[in-house]
């Protein structure tokens, strides 16, 4: 049993080794990239609903007219 253990524990570490190749560090780089541009839009999509909460405040400070 112990013998099972370790053949286990060593097929994890080789594998383990082997998970850094150049196209799962591609693709770790790609999900960083794809994870910034989400987060970015993000951000625009936050700031785009302030300033319609700005402009709808400034529209009812003069009286309802649009600008």
């Amino acid at each position: 049993m112990d013998q099972e253990l370790g053949d286990q524990n060593f097929d994890l570490e080789k594998k383990s080794e082997n998970s850094f190749a150049v196209g799962d560090y591609d693709s770790y780089w790609e999900q960083i990239r794809r994870l910034d541009k989400k987060a970015e839009f993000q951000q625009l999509v936050r700031r785009m609903k302030q300033l319609e909460d700005e402009r709808e405040i400034i529209r009812q400070d003069n009286g309802g007219k649009k600008n």
